[in-house]
């Protein structure tokens, strides 16, 4: 069985922060990155392939991206004054939908062809170093709002 987990992720990182090309780090890294490493893996995947026993790509993905109410609005992916406007959980949750969105569409359009299973999943509320930015307490009243 051959499983890639795309498991690298940022939260709620300072709003000026972005990877090297410019981007808003959370998109970067929790969607960007992830496409990027299994396209580069992706032929491997296929070729490791057997219908009785398909390779699988699990990407890490966030039940806040239920919260999430508009459109992705793709100005707020670049470094632009607009990005730097939104509150970097809004970003957060925009990047964990567009996870969730690359999913559906590329287990659409790939999966029966080469076989490859691709799904995401909510790791919960599992205690790591990914909150680093956060104070529990602020956490917990800025997330509380959202599900109101």
């Amino acid at each position: 069985m051959n499983v890639l987990v795309a498991n690298a992720g940022v939260m709620v990182p300072p709003v000026d922060q972005l990877t090297a090309q410019k981007f808003d780090l959370q998109f970067g890294t929790n969607v960007l990155g992830h496409l990027l490493f299994i396209q580069l893996l992706y032929p491997l995947l296929i070729s490791t392939t057997t219908p009785a026993d398909p390779s699988r790509v699990v990407w890490v993905a966030s039940s806040m991206q239920y919260y999430f109410k508009p459109p992705i609005k793709y100005d707020w992916i670049t470094d632009t004054e607009e990005r730097k406007k939104q509150d970097p959980w809004y970003l957060y949750m925009q990047s964990k939908f567009a996870t969730v969105q690359l999913v559906y569409t590329l287990q659409r359009e790939l999966g029966d062809k080469d076989g490859v299973v691709m799904f995401s999943l909510d790791p919960g509320n599992i205690k790591s170093d990914l909150q680093r930015h956060n104070q529990s307490f602020i956490v917990s009243a800025m997330v509380s709002s959202y599900l109101q």
